[in-house]
């Protein structure tokens, strides 16, 4: 992401690190177990506890006791970095067609030809399947949805945090509170309930509880936007890259929750392998 910084619009790339909090006195020892996986991993975290962390954070709820700094963390705006790449691609001269679903393919001698559910026929030097959790009947690996519910809500004025807020607890599960320029995002759940992309008084019930939990000055703001998303992901919960067909026909799937943290580092992987013929060493753990 660094690199596409300098080479692209701006996308909503942040470094301003991240903290991530023991929502009560008892998801502490939890909380140190995390920080010392984290440590042992050579990653830059930090422990805070006590006045430290709320002389830091004043904003978070005065129960909160201990918190891990990640100052080298970063994030991205995902629609943005989206609408950014659309741009980019379009500006070059790339083809898209859009809202034009993947229905089947063939290959031959010279690389494989798509077909999509308007009559569209693409041909290619090769087909990546990147369809997400669009049902592609037996045709490759199976993919399942898992349901994420989120909300945005309008930022507080002045901001009170400026970086992304991870909220652990044991007895209702995880929580985040993300900052972007114009609203928060608050989430989410991990739900398997097939294609239903409903949000539900549950699930933002839920989210809500914990975020406000954390930080009481969310009582106040305005909900901008509620949606859930379905994330595609393996029975594993490990990605898949990997080729289906030879060199015609390729799988880029299954990266569940860590799709705009993952997808760059292993697209250029697969664009290696697609293009030398030799798979690289950091795609071995995600074959299907």
């Amino acid at each position: 992401y660094d690199r596409w910084a300098c080479e692209l619009p701006d996308f909503g790339l942040s470094r301003r690190g991240a903290l991530e909090i023991a929502l009560t006195p008892d998801d502490v020892p939890l909380l140190r177990r995390h920080f010392d996986f984290q440590r042992g991993q050579g990653l830059n975290v930090q422990w805070i506890e006590g006045h430290a962390l709320h002389d830091r954070w004043p904003a978070l709820a005065p129960g909160i006791r201990a918190g891990i700094h990640a100052p080298d963390d970063g994030q991205v705006d995902h629609r943005r970095l989206l609408a950014v790449l659309r741009d980019t691609l379009e500006a070059a001269g790339v083809p898209l067609h859009e809202n034009d679903a993947l229905t089947g393919w063939q290959t031959h001698r010279s690389g494989v030809e798509a077909q999509t559910a308007a009559g569209g026929q693409y041909e290619g030097r090769a087909l990546v399947l990147c369809t997400g959790v669009g049902p592609l009947g037996g045709m490759g690996p199976a993919i399942v949805p898992v349901r994420g519910q989120m909300l945005a809500v309008e930022p507080t004025a002045p901001p009170l945090i400026d970086a992304p807020l991870r909220i652990r607890n044991r007895q209702y599960g995880n929580a985040y509170i993300v900052p972007k320029a114009d609203r928060w995002i608050l989430g989410s759940t991990s739900e398997e309930m097939g294609y239903d992309r409903r949000p539900t008084a549950g699930g933002l019930l839920d989210i809500l509880n914990k975020c406000y939990a954390a930080l009481p000055a969310l009582y106040d703001q305005a909900v901008l936007e509620v949606w859930a998303g379905l994330r595609p992901a393996t029975a594993s919960r490990r990605p898949l890259v990997d080729a289906l067909e030879g060199d015609r026909v390729w799988m880029f799937n299954g990266l569940y929750r860590h799709g705009i943290l993952l997808a760059p580092y292993l697209a250029a992987h697969l664009a290696d392998w697609i293009a030398t013929g030799k798979r690289p060493p950091a795609l071995e753990p995600f074959g299907s």
